[in-house]
């Protein structure tokens, strides 16, 4: 999470990536240089000692051998800064900031635009959003090229989702963002809480135990489950009799009548072992059976479920399809947005992407 004060002097927003697959990957080879996978292509990017490298939705952001801040996107380089503060810069999926002065400065559809002055700015940014208070106390949100007032009520904290943005006010109220309008979700003091898109998870000092779905607020349980968790738009949890449920599209499912050895959420994609070491995926409102062990190492993106087999073979749940990536025995694998990048001997980096190997 992005800390709740700090200095943002520099937001570039990408708008037609909103929209966009994650199509881009990057790794270094034996010979230490940089090569990115973009949509099908390998290039190389630069032959040595670069560094303080990030990957946004279908950009990098890295700084070269001669101190320069690059930026990569669709084939080409630029320089962004000579002498790059890399301390200072952070890239997301669609945003890419830098907060090294006193000013809070958007570029949008090529568009430079400041959207808040000051140096102990209140901010939280991610994705596609930005909340803030700035020198006249009221909170905004920037999303889609659009500033937009939000409360004069103090603010106590803030955190932002991809999109959506949920605060607690000093008087201890909860509000989550929705159509760039605040909503009340309780007045009650909160032990935790998730923002996800237009959804929000909490749990109260009181026992509660609700979400919020897209301007709804909805109660699940009057006591605090035994563990959940939450993405984009699901929440899968325990309750307290033992109970593995899911919410997702309004609706509660539930999956397990005993409790499942392990359950993690990346975006709106739940992987999760059951009680019998069964693994699972669920996906758009479907339970996927997949295999009947525990695999040794999964990494994930939304619809997307990269793992080892038993034998060792690099296997993958792609978007509802049960694939093989590789049958060779890859040393390493990761996914990085809908690129599943994996490395045989030597150094040797292979791609899948949208059922091709590269």
């Amino acid at each position: 999470m992005i800390p709740k004060h700090f200095v943002l002097t520099f937001c570039f927003i990408i708008a037609s990536q909103m929209l966009s697959a994650q199509t881009l990957a990057h790794y270094t080879d034996v010979l230490g240089r940089l090569w990115v996978f973009d949509n099908g292509n390998f290039q190389q990017l630069e032959h040595q000692n670069f560094k303080n490298i990030q990957r946004g939705n279908d950009y990098l952001l890295y700084v070269n051998a001669l101190g320069e801040m690059v930026w990569y996107k669709n084939g080409q380089k630029n320089v962004l800064q000579r002498a790059a503060q890399p301390q200072f810069w952070k890239a997301s999926r669609y945003l890419l900031y830098d907060y090294s002065q006193g000013a809070v400065k958007v570029f949008f559809d090529n568009q430079k635009e400041t959207i808040a002055l000051g140096r102990d700015i209140q901010i939280s940014v991610n994705d596609s959003i930005a909340a803030f208070v700035d020198y006249d106390r009221i909170m905004k949100v920037f999303y889609q090229g659009e500033k937009h007032n939000i409360t004069i009520d103090p603010v106590k904290e803030m955190v932002t989702s991809k999109s959506s943005v949920g605060y607690i006010t000093q008087a201890g109220s909860f509000f989550v963002t929705y159509n760039n309008e605040p909503s009340l979700v309780t007045n009650d003091p909160l032990n935790r809480y998730h923002i996800g898109i237009n959804f929000a998870v909490y749990e109260t000092q009181y026992n509660e135990f609700g979400v919020f779905d897209a301007g709804e607020t909805k109660q699940l349980d009057f006591s605090i489950p035994q563990s959940w968790t939450a993405g984009d738009n699901i929440l899968a949890y325990v309750n307290n009799q033992g109970i593995f449920k899911v919410y997702y599209d309004g609706e509660e499912q539930e999956l397990s009548s005993v409790p499942p050895i392990s359950y993690q959420i990346f975006d709106n994609t739940l992987a999760y072992m059951d009680n019998m070491k069964n693994f699972h995926v669920f996906w758009r409102g479907k339970d996927y059976l997949l295999e009947s062990y525990q695999p040794e190492k999964i990494a994930m993106f939304e619809g997307i479920v990269a793992y080892y087999d038993n034998y060792k073979q690099l296997k993958a749940f792609y978007e509802g399809e049960q694939i093989v990536v590789s049958r060779d025995i890859p040393n390493d694998f990761e996914v990085q947005g809908k690129v599943i990048l994996y490395q045989l001997g030597n150094k040797d980096y292979r791609v899948f992407f949208k059922g091709k190997n590269y």
